[in-house]
């Protein structure tokens, strides 16, 4: 039996089994298993090792191999606390106190050796924090009643204490943060305040006030000018540092409980809230709500471009600029996660009931693991009818002989049209064919002649719109297989294509497109005013020409004139159009928009210009007793149009007037004959001729009257 046969039959076995598949089932992080009760963990910050904390030890592990590297003990001391250094060659950790005194313990990373003993403290040793210049460390101490709360700042090079404050249990220190330029130190408490600590003198320099609650958490922004607070009264707030006064207060929805944790991303524009049960993202630069999202804790990537949290069994990766999901990674009964610092490894752990069950952390190298995306990650819809393609790629690709995935969409919203395996596997590719199941679309294709490596597409999909809304595109139940069929472990990301319509303004009428409907829809709305109205497109409270022109400037992008493309668009005619030029122009407006608008409208008049003059049939016809009498004009001028019985008496004349160029045809705009003659009496049934003079130019036609 050959290698081809054998792949053949192992991708159809795949295939056969796609309702039992586990999207994540592929997913393999390391596994990290720790003895007896985990409590936190740390990335070094050159991210090569990984510090896990436990009752009685600390070990540290490689993380490019998940082996452990030294384990770090005193006595059957139980840990609580760890930090590394900025330079990340050092290793604060904290024990409970002893019969003696508390000791914090300074290690050697590269060793695993003591380098110093720090004593001072008669307490349980609860946080310990580098400043980010590494010169100071704080640490903070509870006694065993926790009725008494220790700060300590340490000089990392001496070992001696240059200040410290002692309280009681009401100024329990919830949360302690250093400015970015290691001069402060903010002192989150459960006083409802944070103090903000000089850390050379150890002077309050200010005390920021205003919750009505514990504060339970406090960070300061990268730039160090502002200060976020987070508080159990469900309230954020934001904090001038210069000032000591609160900028905005943030609040979250009625039913919003305890903030246990506010953290900005490194880039400063976002800033995540934490609940007890929720995860929110607000937009620092335009101060809202960007989203809730699905999860607790956090952490950034260093690029601020990815959030990852977790909820139970999943660790979920957040687009930060859309607050979309990007992957989602499965485990088993997260507590928290962490970026390493350089971005390229995720660590979960989880952290049981039980100080006998083990804990556990799962590592993911994301930039070494086969990776599956849909591209582009966003994607802005097309009009209804149009249609747009997307890709599924692979990333580092490894020995790939095969694959089959799945891709749902919301029917209501798409129409699949089509699909195409690319090129990413080598030459004597066979394709499954496409199998369509309502919403669900699933590819499959195997090599029968050697394997794939790198970057590449699987294959595409193109789609139809058929409803403009924001829609997603979900990836789904994703396979990879090695030539012999076996399968490859992989990472899920961009699970969710999003599909925007980010409809203009001008777009009254929510159909992907800037056109002539548009210009009816707010014509028709003249001068009402109201706060609503779609058509009030500069949002001022009235629909005046001011929208108009605005919705002529989009409709006018391109360099023609805007076409009419249905009779359904004949509402507009030029007499109209002129009418709104004249306002325009009265307004004068100077800005580039405006004066686009301006020729787009005079566009747009021409363009309804007819290019000659012509009499045209009447309707109804035959009639009784009345018909209407069409024309149109190509330049403005006086119009008649005189009726005649079939021996050439003129019946009756209709003087029209001086008409502007223009379409006359609805019965609005057209001639009307009520069938009776110059002195009022209805006139005979027969065969009459109508002609129509316009300065130089004459038509006769025909009509029957018929009673």
């Amino acid at each position: 039996m050959n290698r081809t046969f054998l792949t053949l039959i192992a991708i159809l076995t795949i295939i056969s089994t796609l309702h039992t598949s586990n999207t994540f089932a592929q997913e393999e992080p390391r596994t990290l298993i720790q003895t007896r009760r985990l409590r936190t963990i740390a990335f070094n910050p050159d991210s090569k090792t990984l510090a896990s904390l436990e009752n009685n030890k600390v070990n540290l592990w490689d993380v490019a191999t998940g082996k452990q590297k030294f384990t770090l003990q005193k006595s059957n001391n139980q840990f609580y606390s760890l930090a590394f250094s900025p330079d990340g060659n050092t290793l604060a950790t904290g024990l409970e106190r002893n019969r003696e005194n508390e000791i914090l313990y300074l290690w050697d990373v590269a060793t695993g050796k003591e380098k110093k003993q720090l004593n001072s403290h008669t307490g349980n040793t609860i946080r310990v924090l580098f400043s980010p210049d590494g010169k100071t460390l704080a640490s903070m101490s509870s006694s065993s009643g926790g009725d008494k709360i220790t700060i300590h700042l340490w000089d990392t090079q001496s070992g001696n204490i240059r200040t410290s404050v002692s309280g009681g249990h009401r100024n329990l220190a919830q949360s302690l943060s250093f400015s970015p330029d290691s001069s402060l130190l903010a002192n989150a408490n459960q006083q409802r305040k944070i103090d903000l600590w000089d850390v050379n003198t150890g002077e309050i320099r200010k005390t920021l006030a205003g919750h009505t609650g514990a504060v339970y958490s406090a960070a300061f922004s990268p730039d160090g000018q502002t200060l976020a607070s987070g508080s159990k009264d469900g309230t954020v707030r934001l904090w001038d540092v210069n000032t000591g006064e609160s900028k905005i207060t943030i609040e979250p929805p009625a039913d919003t409980k305890t903030i246990t944790r506010v953290m900005f991303s490194p880039d400063g524009n976002t800033l995540l809230i934490n609940t007890e049960e929720t995860a929110r993202l607000w937009d620092v630069n335009i101060s809202t709500y960007k989203a809730d999202i699905k999860g607790i804790s956090g952490s950034f990537t260093p690029d601020s471009s990815t959030l990852a949290t977790v909820e139970n069994d999943t660790v979920y990766l957040w687009d930060v600029e859309t607050a979309r999901p990007k992957a989602a990674l499965r485990g088993d009964g997260y507590s928290n996660v962490l970026f390493s610092p350089d971005g390229n490894t995720l660590a979960a752990h989880g952290q049981p009931t039980y100080h006998d069950y083990p804990g556990y952390i799962h590592l993911w190298h994301l930039q070494n693991t086969t990776r599956v995306r849909i591209t582009p990650y966003k994607s802005v819809s097309p009009a209804n009818g149009q249609t747009f393609t997307i890709n599924v790629a692979i990333e580092n690709g490894q020995n790939i002989g095969g694959y089959q995935f799945s891709v749902i969409y919301d029917a209501n919203v798409l129409r699949y049209v089509g699909s195409a395996n690319q090129d990413y596997l080598p030459d004597g590719t066979f394709p499954i064919p496409p199998i369509e199941d309502q919403n669900k679309i699933t590819l499959a294709a195997t090599s029968v002649d050697g394997t794939a490596n790198g970057d590449g597409n699987l294959a595409n999909i193109t789609f139809e719109v058929v409803d403009i809304k924001a829609t997603n595109i979900v990836l789904t139940d994703v396979i990879l297989t090695d030539s012999n069929g076996n399968i490859l472990p992989h990472l899920l990301f961009n699970t969710g294509i999003v599909i925007d319509p980010q409809l203009r303004p001008e777009d009254v009428n929510s159909d992907g497109i800037v056109n002539i409907t548009d210009l009816v829809q707010v014509a028709s709305r003249f001068h009402h005013s109201t706060d609503i109205d779609k058509e009030d497109i500069n949002k001022d409270g009235v629909v005046n020409i001011v929208d108009l022109v605005k919705v002529a400037a989009a409709l006018g992008a391109g360099e023609n004139a805007p076409a009419l493309h249905s009779q359904k668009h004949t509402r507009i005619v030029a007499k109209n159009v002129q009418h709104w030029i004249h306002l325009a122009k009265q307004i004068n407006g100077q800005d580039d928009i405006f004066q686009h608008g301006l020729r787009t409208l005079e566009r747009l008049a021409k363009a309804l210009a007819p290019k000659e003059t012509a009499l045209l049939p009447n309707y109804p016809n035959p009639f009784n007793p009345e018909t209407w009498i069409p024309y149109q004009l190509a330049n403005p001028t006086d119009v008649s149009i005189s009726i005649y019985a079939a021996d050439g008496k003129v019946v009756r004349t209709l003087k029209l007037g001086s008409m502007p160029a223009g379409r006359y045809q609805s019965r609005s705009r057209a001639a009307h004959w009520d069938g009776k003659n110059a002195v009022g009496e209805p006139v005979a049934s027969g065969l009459y001729f109508y002609k129509l003079t316009a300065d130089d130019f004459t038509a006769t036609r025909k009509m029957l009257i018929r009673k």
